[in-house]
């Protein structure tokens, strides 16, 4: 995968299967996209992920776009903001109430450093994205999950694991994977919202 032009819009050349969480794009071929400079707070919680799997001798390099959906090919991650933003408002919109309180009650337990609910929200959803696409490269590297005739469950299920690791939120994480579940009349791999939740449950409570 190259890019070829340093601002705006940009054209990958892809070179092996992509994988489209969230548009729909799967097979070879060219994508545009706008490149962007990633948060901080997701570049570390990358490196954390990575710190877990000392194994995977090649990580893929993390990048950031606007458009395009989040998607991992072989060597990379591309995770899509405007996709981040659009899941963060959908989850706030219908469960905000619930979500406060899920995560003030974490942040209390943890001790850790108080934020907004909301950009915890966004921030956790970003998160676990990365897991997700990180999930892929995971399974491609032979790590061995539960699923080996569906990638799309065994991404789920690494999410899941990379999760229980650093200790995050089993709560918060449901409600991201039920809310990316598939709603089609016919779905490919992406499980329905119901099955990607119990599979990352399955895999948290597995590692945790």
């Amino acid at each position: 995968m190259k890019n070829c032009c340093r601002d705006g819009e940009c054209q990958i050349d892809v070179l092996g299967y992509i994988d489209g969480s969230g548009d729909g794009f799967g097979g070879w071929g060219r994508k545009f996209v706008r490149y962007v400079e990633g948060p901080q707070v997701l570049i570390d919680a990358y490196r954390e992920m990575l710190d877990t799997v000392p194994k995977l001798s090649l990580p893929p390099t993390l990048h950031f776009v606007r458009g395009g959906g989040s998607f991992w090919v072989r060597g990379h991650i591309v995770i899509d903001l405007d996709q981040v933003d659009s899941i963060t408002s959908e989850l706030w919109g219908e469960h905000g109430a619930d979500l406060t309180a899920i995560i003030r009650n974490f942040l209390r337990a943890r001790r850790g450093k108080q934020i907004s609910a909301h950009l915890f929200m966004w921030i956790a959803v970003a998160g676990r994205i990365i897991a997700h696409e990180l999930g892929h490269a995971l399974d491609h590297a032979g790590f061995g999950s539960p699923y080996p005739d569906n990638p799309e469950h065994a991404a789920d299920w690494f999410a899941a694991r990379l999760d229980a690791t650093r200790g995050k939120s089993r709560l918060v994480g449901e409600y991201v994977f039920w809310a990316v579940g598939c709603r089609e009349l016919v779905c490919d791999f992406h499980g329905r919202p119901r099955t990607r939740l119990m599979i990352y449950r399955r895999g948290y409570l597995k590692a945790a």
